[in-house]
């Protein structure tokens, strides 16, 4: 194409049919789109997804296809406060706010990782990892939150040394296991945690 299209993510909906979502150049934005394939043609689902007015930029996507067929978006976007992770779902006209901006820390400047699961009721959690100044040195953190009766449940945050790729997944009891890698001595080494219940 014509513009700089990056970082697709995708998901096939009951009937097989892809539903992609990736970040774009719209000339002094960074945009996140989000496209389905009908079976015959590729269609938009609305505009761009925007949480906040004028010139931003998003980083990462992530999809996931809830119990009624209806894909859920979370991106992360540059707002007043640094990059905030939003999430929205399709309701099949429009895009419905989820509890509203996901927390962030202090100005962060760069999330990475940004992973989306959905319950067996079609809640959202999602895990990424966050970089924001301190005054001794740059910080990362790893956050994953809840979406719990339309609002966001904080359930950990991680400070660890460099995390990154966070990768969600959940059992049959929507009991959530999380796993990253992180600076280990001379190497990186890969960390599994999962929720007591």
């Amino acid at each position: 194409g014509t513009t700089d299209a990056r970082n697709p993510v995708m998901e096939l909906d009951s009937g097989g049919n892809p539903i992609v979502v990736w970040r774009e150049n719209g000339g002094s934005t960074l945009d996140t789109y989000v496209w389905r394939w009908t079976g015959s043609t590729w269609e938009a689902l609305g505009s761009a997804l925007s949480a906040y007015p004028g010139d931003t930029s998003v980083q990462d996507g992530a999809i996931a296809i809830d119990p009624s067929g209806n894909p859920i978006v979370a991106w992360s976007e540059s707002g007043p406060n640094g990059f905030v992770v939003h999430v929205r779902r399709w309701t099949g006209s429009s895009w419905e706010v989820l509890g509203g901006p996901l927390p962030n820390s202090q100005n962060s400047y760069h999330t990475e990782g940004l992973s989306l699961k959905l319950t067996a009721q079609g809640a959202p959690l999602v895990a990424w990892v966050e970089w924001y100044p301190s005054p001794e040195r740059e910080e990362v953190k790893l956050h994953m939150w809840r979406l719990v009766q339309d609002s966001w449940t904080h359930m950990l945050t991680l400070g660890y040394e460099d995390p990154s790729g966070p990768v969600l997944a959940l059992d049959a009891n929507d009991v959530p296991t999380l796993a990253w890698s992180e600076t280990n001595g001379p190497g990186r080494s890969v960390f599994v945690i999962r929720q007591n219940r």
